[in-house]
Parts: structure tokens; C-alpha cells; sequence
């Protein structure tokens, strides 16, 4: 049975209730937590750009340390808004991320904007719930230790680290950043989506 990480993110709805319905149908008890994720399925899409984001922070290890990767996603089309990197684990970091997401959202659309995380202390920071509210965005939160919840933001990095770290290791911060600029344009720009045959820009700009 695949984990929530390695469901494709085009399938995510479908993948989760296939889960489901195969642990059922080895015999075991539906529990409460798994009847969740028939309800969160829905989550998974969005109508149009700029509706339901999510975020996440993950790293990269290199020679010279732990590169901190901070990103923000949209379920509308699964391209990645906005990414800032950083060798601590900070506040700011998350902050500047939304900075820079909220430069590409007109004003009009900002009331409307739901932004999704884990509860990772920069998430659950006054600064945080500060600059949503200043942003007119709705945050909301994973269920502490569910890894179901926040999947979507997970699955980019565990596409990122399969097609491009793992596969050449880098050894410095510079070569890391590079890596990440490079895979992130790639990705937004020419990586193809199962479900959609469009790469996720392709897809905002053919809506």
C-alpha cells in the first residue's frame, strides 16, 4: 500500500480514496482518522489560481550544511507560487515566502485565498497569523502528527529530491540554490501533469 508521500498529486483524491477502500477490503476497521480522508479528498482541488495554497518548509543537505527550502503551491494547477531559501530554519524565511507569493495576487482575489500548513512553530508564530491578516489570507493547520493533511506540499518535495537532488547530491549552498532555480523553473514551466497533459502554467494560462 503506497504511503500519502508517494501518491502522484494529479490523483491525489482518487489515490486516497483507493487506499481506503483497499484497507477495508483486507479486513481492517475504517477508523476515524482514515474516514477523514474521504472529506479532505475535496480539499485537494481548487476552481481557479490563487484559491487554496499550501506550504511547507523541507531541506537539503550539502557539504557545507542543511539548505532550508521554504515553498508555497497551488492546488489550482500545483505549480509552485513562491520559494525562498535559507541556512536556518526561520521565521522569516516563511514570511519572505509569502512576500513574494503575494506580489503575483491582484488585491480583489487576496479574500478568498486559503493558505494551508503544518503546525510547525513558524506557522503557528504571532508573525505569521500577523501577516495573513494583513494579507486578507485564511490560514488553517494540519492536525498535529497527521500526515495526511498537509500531503500536497510534502509530495512537491519528495518529487524535487527523487528527479533532481537525489540523483546529484550537491555539495555547496551556491550549488544547491542552483539546482533548485533550475528543477522549480522546469517544473513550473515544462513538466507535464497526468492528470491535466498541460505542465501547471500552462494550465493557469489556459484558464
Amino acid at each position: 500500500m503506497p504511503r500519502i508521500s508517494e501518491i502522484d498529486p494529479a490523483h491525489a483524491p482518487e489515490a486516497i480514496q483507493k487506499i481506503i477502500a483497499d484497507h477495508v477490503a483486507d479486513g481492517h476497521a475504517l477508523t476515524a482518522e482514515k474516514r477523514t480522508l474521504l472529506h479532505n479528498a475535496a480539499a485537494f482541488d481548487a476552481e481557479h489560481p490563487n484559491q487554496k495554497w499550501v506550504t511547507d518548509i523541507s531541506y537539503i543537505q550539502t557539504q557545507e550544511g542543511v539548505l532550508y527550502l521554504s515553498m508555497i503551491r497551488d492546488l489550482y494547477d500545483r505549480s509552485i507560487v513562491a520559494y525562498r531559501t535559507g541556512t536556518s530554519q526561520t521565521i522569516n524565511l516563511v514570511l519572505d515566502t509569502i512576500h513574494l507569493a503575494m506580489k503575483s495576487v491582484k488585491t480583489e482575489s487576496r479574500r478568498e485565498l486559503h493558505l494551508h500548513s503544518d503546525q510547525g512553530f513558524q506557522y503557528t508564530s504571532q508573525a505569521y497569523f500577523d501577516l495573513t491578516k494583513e494579507y486578507g489570507i485564511l490560514p488553517s493547520m494540519s492536525r498535529r502528527g497527521n500526515c495526511y493533511d498537509n500531503a500536497l506540499a510534502e509530495n512537491f518535495f519528495g518529487i524535487l529530491k527523487t528527479e533532481c537532488i537525489y540523483r546529484h547530491k550537491p555539495e555547496t549552498f551556491e550549488e544547491a540554490n542552483k539546482m533548485i532555480d533550475d528543477y522549480i523553473y522546469f517544473y513550473n514551466h515544462e513538466r507535464i501533469q497526468l492528470k491535466t497533459g498541460l505542465s501547471p502554467l500552462s494550465l493557469r494560462q489556459s484558464g
